[in-house]
Protein backbone atom coordinates (compact mmCIF):
# COMPACT_ATOMS: atom_id res chain seq x y z
CA UNK A 1 0.00 0.00 0.00
CA UNK A 2 3.16 2.14 0.89
CA UNK A 3 4.13 2.06 -2.85
CA UNK A 4 0.35 3.13 -4.21
CA UNK A 5 0.89 6.19 -2.19
CA UNK A 6 4.06 6.90 -4.01
CA UNK A 7 2.32 6.53 -7.38
CA UNK A 8 4.02 3.51 -7.94
CA UNK A 9 1.69 0.36 -9.09
CA UNK A 10 2.66 -3.12 -7.89
CA UNK A 11 2.20 -4.69 -11.20
CA UNK A 12 5.29 -2.75 -12.70
CA UNK A 13 8.23 -4.00 -12.55
CA UNK A 14 11.49 -1.34 -10.98
CA UNK A 15 13.61 0.80 -13.46
CA UNK A 16 16.62 -0.93 -12.30
CA UNK A 17 15.41 -4.69 -13.43
CA UNK A 18 14.34 -3.26 -16.53
CA UNK A 19 17.67 -2.15 -17.42
CA UNK A 20 19.57 -4.67 -16.50
CA UNK A 21 17.45 -6.94 -18.81
CA UNK A 22 18.21 -4.72 -22.13
CA UNK A 23 21.54 -5.21 -23.86
CA UNK A 24 23.36 -1.75 -24.79
CA UNK A 25 22.05 0.31 -27.79
CA UNK A 26 25.12 -1.14 -29.89
CA UNK A 27 25.14 -4.77 -28.78
CA UNK A 28 21.83 -5.69 -30.25
CA UNK A 29 22.59 -4.31 -33.71
CA UNK A 30 25.95 -6.10 -33.93
CA UNK A 31 23.74 -8.98 -33.20
CA UNK A 32 20.93 -8.62 -36.23
CA UNK A 33 24.18 -8.15 -38.58
CA UNK A 34 25.71 -10.93 -37.87
CA UNK A 35 22.45 -12.92 -37.80
CA UNK A 36 21.70 -11.49 -41.55
CA UNK A 37 25.58 -12.06 -42.30
CA UNK A 38 24.72 -15.93 -41.28
CA UNK A 39 21.31 -16.29 -43.20
CA UNK A 40 22.82 -14.87 -46.16
CA UNK A 41 25.79 -16.87 -46.24
CA UNK A 42 23.75 -20.20 -45.34
CA UNK A 43 21.44 -18.91 -48.64
CA UNK A 44 24.64 -18.59 -50.94
CA UNK A 45 26.03 -22.13 -49.83
CA UNK A 46 22.96 -23.53 -50.22
CA UNK A 47 22.16 -21.94 -54.04
CA UNK A 48 25.63 -23.31 -54.87
CA UNK A 49 24.69 -26.59 -53.62
CA UNK A 50 21.98 -26.96 -55.83
CA UNK A 51 23.51 -25.75 -58.53
CA UNK A 52 26.24 -28.24 -58.52
CA UNK A 53 23.46 -30.97 -58.10
CA UNK A 54 21.54 -29.93 -60.77
CA UNK A 55 25.35 -29.74 -62.88
CA UNK A 56 25.62 -33.41 -62.08
CA UNK A 57 21.83 -34.45 -62.78
CA UNK A 58 22.17 -32.68 -66.43
CA UNK A 59 25.76 -34.20 -66.87
CA UNK A 60 23.88 -38.00 -65.82
CA UNK A 61 20.67 -37.56 -68.20
CA UNK A 62 22.95 -36.74 -71.70
CA UNK A 63 26.33 -35.14 -72.27
CA UNK A 64 26.52 -31.35 -72.47
CA UNK A 65 27.91 -30.51 -75.80
CA UNK A 66 30.85 -27.70 -75.70
CA UNK A 67 31.26 -26.87 -79.56
CA UNK A 68 32.10 -23.15 -78.53
CA UNK A 69 35.04 -24.48 -76.68
CA UNK A 70 36.30 -26.57 -79.77
CA UNK A 71 39.31 -23.79 -81.19
CA UNK A 72 40.73 -24.17 -77.54
CA UNK A 73 40.94 -27.92 -77.63
CA UNK A 74 42.45 -28.04 -80.93
CA UNK A 75 44.87 -25.29 -80.29
CA UNK A 76 45.65 -27.28 -76.69
CA UNK A 77 46.42 -30.60 -78.29
CA UNK A 78 48.45 -28.60 -81.52
CA UNK A 79 50.74 -27.74 -78.92
CA UNK A 80 51.30 -31.10 -77.78
CA UNK A 81 52.06 -32.43 -81.68
CA UNK A 82 55.03 -32.83 -83.58
CA UNK A 83 55.42 -29.58 -86.26
CA UNK A 84 53.30 -30.30 -89.18
CA UNK A 85 50.32 -31.87 -88.03
CA UNK A 86 47.11 -30.79 -87.99
CA UNK A 87 44.22 -31.32 -86.03
CA UNK A 88 40.48 -31.09 -86.64
CA UNK A 89 37.61 -31.78 -84.52
CA UNK A 90 33.82 -31.63 -85.38
CA UNK A 91 32.23 -32.00 -81.69
CA UNK A 92 33.27 -31.93 -78.28
CA UNK A 93 30.85 -33.02 -75.43
CA UNK A 94 31.25 -33.51 -71.70
CA UNK A 95 29.58 -36.41 -69.86
CA UNK A 96 30.14 -38.57 -67.01
CA UNK A 97 32.03 -41.67 -67.44
CA UNK A 98 31.00 -45.09 -66.23
CA UNK A 99 32.92 -44.60 -62.73
CA UNK A 100 31.30 -40.78 -62.50
CA UNK A 101 34.06 -39.15 -63.33
CA UNK A 102 33.95 -36.23 -65.85
CA UNK A 103 34.99 -37.28 -69.34
CA UNK A 104 35.49 -35.21 -72.39
CA UNK A 105 34.07 -36.98 -75.86
CA UNK A 106 35.59 -35.98 -78.66
CA UNK A 107 33.71 -36.81 -82.20
CA UNK A 108 34.84 -36.41 -86.17
CA UNK A 109 38.68 -36.37 -85.38
CA UNK A 110 41.07 -35.66 -88.22
CA UNK A 111 44.87 -36.05 -87.83
CA UNK A 112 46.83 -34.70 -90.75
CA UNK A 113 50.25 -34.58 -91.96
CA UNK A 114 50.83 -33.34 -95.16
CA UNK A 115 48.68 -34.62 -97.63
CA UNK A 116 47.86 -37.80 -95.75
CA UNK A 117 44.77 -37.64 -93.21
CA UNK A 118 43.67 -40.15 -91.01
CA UNK A 119 40.65 -39.99 -89.45
CA UNK A 120 39.07 -41.32 -86.00
CA UNK A 121 35.70 -42.05 -85.68
CA UNK A 122 35.09 -40.62 -81.74
CA UNK A 123 37.35 -40.11 -78.80
CA UNK A 124 36.81 -40.79 -75.17
CA UNK A 125 38.93 -39.29 -72.39
CA UNK A 126 37.94 -39.60 -68.81
CA UNK A 127 39.74 -39.10 -65.20
CA UNK A 128 39.79 -42.91 -64.72
CA UNK A 129 40.71 -44.04 -68.67
CA UNK A 130 41.41 -43.39 -72.09
CA UNK A 131 39.71 -45.04 -75.20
Amino acid sequence: MADELNGVSPAQPDKADVLKDTPPPGRKKRRSVRRKLLYGLGGLVLVCCLLVGLGALRLWLSPLSVSSLLTQIEEAVVDQLPAGQMLDIEDAQISLSESGSLALRLSGVKLSEGGVTTSVCAADRSGDRAV
